[in-house]
């Protein structure tokens, strides 16, 4: 398995999903006859120069691969020799303790998991984690696409308990890609804006072309050509569109199938509510994101702007609806389904 270091991102989802298991305990917690003795610990450097060669992610690394609640870990501070981090602590059950240094992959927790605690882990669950690290680091560079292609083997791996973590991460990459091809289609937009701008000085061209005939073959080849320019942009406006669409209802399906399996992640309920956003979904997405400020209020501020402008949005289309329908004056309250248009 290739050793790399994993993301950031991906590591405080995987924490969220599992910091109220019973696999996590504080040091102090054992010390003061909370667990067994017996059992093997593992501490793990979160200070601030492990942190940064991804002490995180090695911490994660640890709770997502332990098999059962007989070897405790915990994230402790400072073990000196920081230029050989991220740094652990382990403890064995008969109490020898020694220390390891640049424990930086899936493939390093997994091997000390296995040869040195003797532990059973799953090696579809340290598969599962090696590929949903790599798809954080490639998401973290911005390279969609190949994210993407890491947590679909991620989830191909098999190991059920993650889950719920990949797919709210599939469905951050899946959004990612249909925001740049909304700025695709936005762009498309505006170069047809221009064409339609040309439209009145090909008017005047061609009349002066009727009165100066040698103009006439060059005027004709002109507007051929914008003719074709129009219909590859057309044509690019219908791709990228289709592009956008599916990579939003990929995204939807993601985020919904995750607050199924993570039902008390507020990020989850977020993202599906995002989600539902960018389809037009408006009540759907209304009650996501409520779920999401009831689980973590603390997320309000990020929803307040999103929810204000689906507010206004849906006001909008239904009053351009009722003017379609011969109505004047503001839309009645009522649910949008009421709103299409009646067919007798």
């Amino acid at each position: 398995m290739r050793q790399r270091r994993a993301g950031r991102l991906g590591a405080t989802l995987l924490l969220a999903q599992i910091c109220c298991s019973s696999k996590v305990f504080s040091l102090q917690m054992a010390l003061s006859g909370g667990v067994n003795v017996n059992t093997a610990r593992v501490n793990v450097c979160t200070n601030r120069w492990c942190k940064e060669k991804g002490s995180g992610a090695t911490l994660a690394s640890f709770i997502g691969l332990i098999p059962d609640d007989n070897v405790l870990v915990s994230g402790v501070g400072c073990l000196g020799k920081c230029n050989k981090g991220p740094n652990i602590q382990i403890m064995h059950r008969n109490g020898t303790w020694y220390e390891l240094n640049r424990v930086d992959s899936v493939d390093k927790v997994y091997r000390i998991l296995t040869d040195h605690l003797q532990c059973r882990v799953s090696p579809a669950a340290a598969e599962c984690l090696q590929h949903n690290f790599e798809g954080n680091a490639h998401l973290d560079r911005n390279e969609v696409t190949q994210a993407i292609a890491s947590y679909n083997k991620a989830i191909d791996a098999g190991f059920k308990d993650q889950e719920g973590v990949i797919l709210v991460m599939r469905s951050t990459a899946y959004l990612q890609r249909a925001f740049s091809h909304r700025i695709d289609v936005r762009n498309t937009l505006d170069r047809n804006a221009d064409f339609q701008k040309m439209e009145a000085a090909i008017i005047a061209a061609f009349t002066a072309a009727m009165e100066l005939p040698y103009w006439t073959n060059t005027m004709l080849r002109l507007i051929l050509s914008i003719g074709e320019a129009q219909a590859e942009t057309y044509h690019n406006l219908k791709l990228h569109h289709g592009l956008y669409e599916f990579a939003v209802l990929q995204a939807t399906d993601d985020a919904v199938r995750a607050t199924q399996l993570l039902p008390n992640y507020s990020k989850c309920w977020l993202r599906a509510g995002e989600a539902l956003a960018e389809l037009r979904r408006t009540d759907e997405a209304l009650q996501y994101f409520d779920t999401a400020v009831s689980l973590d209020p603390s997320l309000a501020s990020v929803v307040e702007p999103i929810v204000n402008h689906l507010q206004e949005s849906r006001d909008q289309r239904r009053f351009r609806h009722q003017m379609l329908r011969g109505r004047g004056g503001r839309p009645k309250a009522g649910k949008e389904q009421d709103l299409k248009p009646e067919f007798k």
